[in-house]
């Protein structure tokens, strides 16, 4: 998949045209540039062995109750 921000070939928007509706936060789930998701889902798996975690429900509790911005998006 290639971003428009990452392909010069396309129409580069103004981030002051971006539309949300109803309240959506959509920038929430957008991934910078740069983010490194493998340390984000060693952690993820980190936390799932320390905690003997054996359901993915209390994986996304946890993520939505304690992680929402670092580890919700990936879960």
């Amino acid at each position: 998949m290639i971003l428009k921000a990452n392909n010069p070939e396309k129409y580069q928007y103004d981030k002051s045209e971006d539309v949300a509706h109803n309240g959506f936060r959509y920038r929430q789930y957008l991934t910078d540039v740069g983010v490194d998701t493998d340390v984000i889902l060693q952690e993820i798996v980190q936390w799932i062995r320390e905690s003997n975690c054996y359901e993915y429900g209390d994986v996304v509790d946890y993520a939505v109750s304690e992680k929402f911005d670092e580890w919700f998006s990936y879960c």
